[in-house]
């Protein structure tokens, strides 16, 4: 009986659990991308998934140039302040970037067609119409940064949980109305983007009503000029690189061959989505303990059972990605497969840096996330530039991924400098080995899909058994908030 108590109580604590509802977006975000896979592949070709890379690309330059950082004002000082503080301060957060890029959308706006004839050489004058698509959403979308940041730190995963599906459900329901129902084009996806982010803002301000003052002050504005814009700088070279590979891609392969890119950048996005809730659930956690000098236990346990799922995950990824991907665009984009192996090692890279990152941020060292993330991208802009002339989309892929680890690796050797002790960095190691020793044995082989699901039955157990896998999350499930036991 009380085994059954202990098994239930232990389910109410998933079902409830932070770690779950950050993860459940992404899943669901994960899932309903897959399933739409067989329905923008039938329905659209390389080319058109092409030009939404490239458009998407072109529009990237306004979300860095606006960005406050709010994660490092909010980050750095909500711990710190009063209750009628964090509201001034959010306040004075969101008004600031909402206006800031607001500006930069209306310039782009008007600068549209130039900037277009330059940057595409196939232009056609219905990519001014999807560009305006893709501002329009960013405009829609200029509060979920800092709303999004404010539940992880506010400890809301629920409301974060809510908010995530529905731009999910809103995106995906629009995709397929407008492909199948209405037979509609490559503009499906433009309004799919519009229709998500203008049902999200209307939830977000009804969460941000009560949560502000409608004040502008001084102190504030000037904590968003000298601590956020210093995100600016790094934000703008990340885009930047983002940009230029795309570019680079279309101008020298074709818009087909960035289709194929793009694609795979899907199933990254997915990679991308597992990692941001990783990163939403250590983030409560990791300001107070960093912040209050307590014991990083908490965060071990749930960087240890992330490793484990990774490597997997990895298995899965390492052998299946190429047949999967077949099976669901219709063969039309298996080219992509080899790019999404690529892709994964950034989850592990990015999976790393995440205390690194929180450490600086509640250290309130603003200045040296700046130049961790400036100096390694600015370098990368050129490395992707010259991968991309040089070896196609994968000298591209893999200038993308070393840029990632150069963030990474600075980060971690400040962090160290400053006093941060390292956790569970021996399951890092040990995950990305198994997955980087089956990649290369299963690309070296060539295994046929026999070999291949035989070798993957008799990992998965190994790897769960030999990270304790199960222990792990339940450990992370049943787990106390910090500083709790020595209260």
């Amino acid at each position: 009986m009380a085994v059954k108590l202990g098994m239930a109580g232990a389910l109410r604590n998933a079902a409830g659990s932070g770690y779950v509802l950050y993860l459940l977006p992404s899943l669901v975000q994960g899932g309903v991308g897959l399933l739409l896979v067989p329905v923008t592949t039938h329905f659209l070709d390389p080319a058109d998934f092409g030009v939404f890379a490239l458009l998407i690309a072109v529009a990237m330059p306004v979300r860095a140039f606006a960005a406050t950082g709010a994660r490092w004002v909010i980050g750095g000082n909500y711990f710190n302040a009063t209750e009628i503080e964090r509201r001034t301060m959010l306040f004075n957060v969101l008004a600031f970037e909402l206006a800031l890029r607001g500006l930069l959308i209306l310039l782009l706006f008007v600068a549209a067609e130039p900037v277009l004839h330059w940057l595409v050489s196939d232009y056609r004058p219905e990519y001014v119409r999807y560009l305006n698509l893709v501002l329009a959403a960013s405009l829609a979308s200029s509060l979920w940064p800092a709303i999004s940041f404010l539940m992880t730190v506010k400890n809301s995963p629920r409301l974060f949980a809510i908010f995530s599906l529905v731009q999910t459900f809103a995106g995906a329901l629009t995709t397929v109305i407008c492909l199948v129902v209405l037979g509609w084009g490559v503009e499906s996806l433009f309004l799919a983007m519009v229709v998500a982010a203008c049902v999200s803002v209307v939830l977000e301000l009804l969460y941000v009503r009560r949560l502000v003052n409608f004040s502008l002050e001084r102190k504030w504005l000037k904590e968003v000029v000298n601590t956020g814009l210093r995100a600016t700088p790094g934000g703008l070279a990340e885009v930047a690189s983002n940009m230029v590979d795309k570019i680079a891609i279309q101008r020298w392969a074709g818009l087909g061959t960035l289709g194929l890119y793009s694609h795979s950048q899907q199933y990254q996005s997915i990679f991308k989505m597992l990692t941001a809730a990783l990163s939403n659930t250590l983030t409560t956690d990791s300001l107070k303990i960093y912040s209050r000098e307590l014991d990083p236990a908490p965060l071990e346990r749930m960087l240890s059972a992330w490793y484990g799922m990774l490597a997997v995950v990895g298995i899965g990824v390492a052998l299946f990605s190429d047949d999967l991907i077949a099976l669901l665009t219709h063969g039309k984009f298996v080219g992509s497969a080899p790019l999404v192996l690529i892709w994964y090692l950034m989850v592990f890279s990015v999976s790393n840096g995440i205390p690194y990152a929180n450490f600086l941020m509640a250290r309130k060292r603003n200045r040296v996330l700046m130049y961790t993330q400036l100096i390694p991208t600015l370098a990368g802009i050129g490395l992707v530039g010259v991968g991309a002339y040089v070896y196609g989309v994968f000298g591209a892929a893999w200038a993308i991924l070393l840029t990632s680890v150069a963030i990474q690796v600075s980060r971690r050797l400040m962090a160290h400098r400053l006093g941060y002790k390292g956790i569970a960095e021996r399951r890092f190691a040990e995950a990305l080995l198994v997955y980087g020793t089956l990649w290369f044995l299963d690309d070296l082989l060539v295994w046929g899909m026999g070999t291949e699901i035989g070798v993957s039955l008799l990992l998965i157990p190994a790897v769960v058994v030999r990270f304790d896998l199960m222990q792990e999350m339940r450990r992370v499930l049943l787990r106390q908030e910090p500083g709790r036991a020595a209260e």
